[in-house]
């Protein structure tokens, strides 16, 4: 179970960065006054280019999961923080979970745990059970040149540009709504579908052929076709709303996925052996973005904390 909640997260668990430093240069705004003289695309792609060019910002997400075989139907890391600087430092903390909407820490214990990466090096903190196979220590450090693409699957999911992707696949049937606010902060609201197969055709030639190997990979054991892979992509619903300021920046969004479990079963195969049939699932997320340009310093743990580790990332999250 811990390897479908893993894949889950790659799939779309996504954090965005923060740096040091103030707002980057902007991009052209565009102004909203009239949303239909507006094509939802370019609004969009602006919003993402200028969040993306700020040096720095937080979010505070949630995600919710429905219709997942556990104890409950909800698991709900609540109100995570994660933050990245130019030199690749990252925070993921999914320390506080629900299950059913009650603290279930005994049930999660599997699937809680902090990764940094500062500099050339990963640190992962894991629960006392997981660590003390390999360590004394709360966190061990793996250099990052030492870790495969293959084991760093597990936390593709936080690149923090990835989430802003699924926004680029907007289309021009996306409504545009004025006069909503985020947090008594005036927005305009954009509304659309899509499907993974839409995301993956809004990436650059290289990119969308890096996520393509990487789905070929996963589909090497049943010898599945390009064509084959893009069909399981289209099963692979989502629905988006994105709210952007008059700054430019995005506000909050809410990325919802559907047909997860069609997908899942469909790209690995031994998933699909180790699980019985059921109602398929829903994955969502609610991200507020926040404090653009403010300064946010992501600090090693102190060197007694630190057990360096030089096995498998896999080992280590298995």
């Amino acid at each position: 179970m811990k390897r479908l909640l893993l894949m889950l997260l790659g799939i779309g668990l996504v954090f965005a960065g923060c740096g040091e430093g103030d707002v980057g240069d902007s991009n052209v705004v565009i102004t909203v006054e009239d949303p239909e003289a507006v094509n939802p695309v370019d609004l969009v792609l602006s919003a993402v280019e200028q969040t993306e060019a700020a040096t720095s910002f937080r979010i505070d997400m949630e995600l919710r999961l429905t219709g997942v075989p556990l104890v409950g139907d909800l698991i709900q890391p609540a109100s995570i923080e994660q933050a990245a600087n130019g030199d690749n430092s990252l925070v993921v903390d999914l320390s506080d979970a629900t299950i059913g909407g009650e603290s279930s820490p005994s049930e999660l214990v599997d699937y809680v745990f902090e990764m940094r990466q500062v500099g050339d090096l990963l640190y992962i903190f894991l629960p006392k059970e997981e660590m003390v196979k390999f360590a004394e220590t709360p966190w061990v450090s793996v250099a990052r040149d030492q870790v495969s693409e293959e084991e760093l699957d597990y936390f593709q999911g936080f690149d923090p540009n990835e989430q802003l992707n699924f926004l680029l696949a907007t289309d021009e049937d996306a409504t545009i709504s004025l006069g909503e606010k985020v947090k008594d902060v005036a927005a305009t609201r954009v509304s659309g579908e899509s499907t993974f197969k839409d995301v993956l055709n809004s990436l650059d030639v290289e990119e969308r052929q890096e996520m393509l190997d990487s789905f070929v990979s996963d589909f090497a054991s049943q010898n599945a076709s390009e064509e084959e892979i893009m069909s399981h992509l289209e099963k692979l619903h989502i629905e988006f709303d994105a709210w952007i300021g008059d700054d430019g920046y995005i506000l909050r969004e809410i990325i919802v996925m559907k047909n997860l479990y069609k997908f899942l079963v469909a790209v690995d195969s031994e998933l699909r052996d180790e699980m019985d049939e059921f109602d398929d699932f829903v994955m969502s997320f609610e991200t507020y973005f926040f404090d653009y340009g403010v300064p946010i310093t992501i600090a090693a743990p102190p060197p007694e904390d630190v057990t360096p580790y030089e096995g498998s990332l896999d080992d280590l999250l298995s």
